[in-house]
Order: structure tokens, then C-alpha cells, then sequence
């Protein structure tokens, strides 16, 4: 379980935008709000305020310039009670910081196809043939070798020492 809000000053971030990351106990009332700066005041016109979400997770869906950026929470209850904020917490974003912004859900759930089967969307027009001659690829053997292996595993006993069933 999270005890401590990540990131802060004295973490390294593993990638840009870093996501947001409350402690379940942290969080007061039914939503929290994050807001996000390069400004320790929060009163830069590029300061990044949420809506209220459910989740103790905030991502800003965007990448962060390099520079110290400053973040606090706060907790919001279904009627719009804002409680206090938390206190301001702060990171760094390297040049060198891997970068990989995802889009925000309201995109990606627009961009789903309306068609099915879904999950094969990028193979829209050649799925007919790859499933004629999907046997012949050089790892189907082994794909279907190794579900068949993990089918038969008996996960009841310890393996190595593990036991692989909570009990």
C-alpha cells in the first residue's frame, strides 16, 4: 500500500509526464483534485488544476518541461466541499527523462472502433488471411506449447520454494 504522495524532491522520476500518486488515506472525501506548477504559488496561467476524480491518481496527459514542478491535493466531496490542500510537494524533470505522454481517456475512448472484432482493428484488412495462415507462423508451435504447459501447471504446489496460492 502507498504510504507516502509520489513523486517528490527526493525521487527520480522514471518517465515525463510523472503520474500523480495519493495514498488512499490520504484522500478525505469522495474526489481529489490535483493541481500542478512550475510555480510554487500555483498562480502561472500554465498551472494545471483537475476536475475532481475518484481515483487517487492524477496524470496530466501532457509533457512537462524540464525544471522543478510543484504539486499538491485535495480532497472534494460529491456536493463541491473543498477541503484544505495538502501540502506542496516537488520534482524534478530531466532533459534525459524518457517521455511518454498518453492521451486522456475522453481520446482514446473516442478513437475506439465502432466495429467488431475490436482488438484486431489494425489488422481491419488483412485478418482474413492472417487467420488462414496463422499456423504457419514459426512461433505458433511454441505459443500454443506454452498455453497448453501453463494450463496443466499444478499452482497448488510450491514451486522453487513459492507458493504460487494465497492461502
Amino acid at each position: 500500500m502507498r504510504t507516502i504522495p509520489y513523486p517528490q524532491q527526493e525521487h527520480t522520476i522514471y518517465i515525463n509526464p510523472a503520474p500523480l500518486l495519493v495514498p488512499k488515506a490520504s484522500k478525505q472525501s469522495d474526489f481529489l483534485q490535483f493541481n500542478l506548477s512550475m510555480d510554487k504559488e500555483f498562480k502561472d496561467s500554465r498551472s494545471i488544476l483537475s476536475k475532481p476524480v475518484p481515483w487517487c491518481v492524477f496524470n496530466p496527459h501532457q509533457i512537462l518541461d524540464s525544471g522543478t514542478w510543484y504539486w499538491r491535493f485535495r480532497s472534494v466531496s460529491k456536493s463541491g466541499e473543498e477541503m484544505p490542500w495538502s501540502p506542496t510537494y516537488s520534482f524534478t524533470v530531466t532533459e534525459d527523462t524518457p517521455q511518454f505522454a498518453t492521451p486522456p481517456f475522453s481520446t482514446f475512448f473516442k478513437n475506439i472502433p465502432e466495429e467488431y472484432p475490436r482488438i484486431y482493428c489494425f489488422l481491419k484488412d488483412s485478418l482474413e488471411e492472417a487467420r488462414k495462415n496463422v499456423r504457419s507462423h514459426p512461433e505458433f508451435e511454441a505459443m500454443i506449447d506454452e498455453g497448453r504447459n501453463a494450463l496443466g501447471m499444478n499452482y497448488t504446489k510450491p514451486v522453487g520454494g513459492i507458493n504460487l496460492v494465497h492461502t
